[in-house]
Formats: C-alpha cells, structure tokens, sequence
C-alpha cells in the first residue's frame, strides 16, 4: 500500500474524504498503529477531524474519533498527548506557518474487543480544510 490521503473539502472530485481497507483474511488486534503525515488548520482543534472505524467479522463495529491534538497530530503541532512524534526535516523557507520542524506521528487506535477478528478498518476525513495522511498501518497482535 502506498499513502493514503484523505481531505473533508468543497471540490473533493480529486481527493477521496473515506477509504475501507479491506483486510484479506480477518485477523485479532488488540491495537492498531498508523504511521501519518496529517494537516489540521489550529481553529478546527478540539472538534473530530476524522474517523476510524474497526468493522468485526461478526458485522458489529467500533467507531474512533480522530481529535486533534488529543489523539491526532498534525505535521504544525508538535503536541498530541496520544501520538509519538518523529522529527522530518526542517523548512528553510518559511512564508505564514510559524513551525520549526515538520515530522511524522506514530499514533495508535484501541481495539475494544481484542477477542472478535477485525475485517476491515474504514477511515473517513470529517472536517472540512483536514488532511489525514496514512504512511502505514500495523496491528498488533499479543501470542
């Protein structure tokens, strides 16, 4: 899989706001890992900028919302309580954003139910002017 990006806006003829994942088999999680490149304007925080939902083999779902900066960060934040936060590169040539280093954020979604198989995962970007960017994902497993 490449990157995913996922943008909430008024021409989204081009970019996708919802992505499902399917997953070949089902599989048990207790957590699932994402590495992301994600862009909130600083007056959408404390609102849900995306969604995650982890849909079980059974049919029943959770659903997670994405909170900046609570437990989604943004490549202009480097705070998120929930998140772990990997420095990029600097820019040189700063225009408006007042930032000193851009970076990558390893952020985690809790799996209520370890115990059912999760089939698919749907990603959906709620606010409008958000970009979330999905680099990776892992599940992890306990054996």
């Amino acid at each position: 899989m490449n990157v995913i990006a996922l943008v909430n806006a008024e021409n989204n003829r081009n970019i996708p706001s919802e992505v499902v994942i399917e997953l070949k088999r089902p599989v048990f999680a207790e957590k699932i890992y994402m590495l992301t490149a994600n862009l909130t304007k600083t007056c959408k925080s404390y609102y849900p900028a995306a969604e995650a939902e982890i849909v079980y083999e059974t049919g029943k779902s959770q659903s997670v919302q994405l909170i900046p900066p609570y437990n989604m960060p943004s490549l202009v934040q480097t705070f998120c309580p929930d998140a772990f936060q990997i420095p990029l590169g600097e820019i040189e040539h700063k225009q408006i954003m007042d930032f000193e280093s851009p970076g990558l954020s390893v952020m985690d979604l809790p799996v209520a139910d370890p115990t059912r198989r999760i089939k698919k995962i749907i990603f959906k970007c709620v606010t409008s002017e958000t970009v979330l960017g999905i680099i990776g994902i892992s599940l992890y497993t306990r054996q």
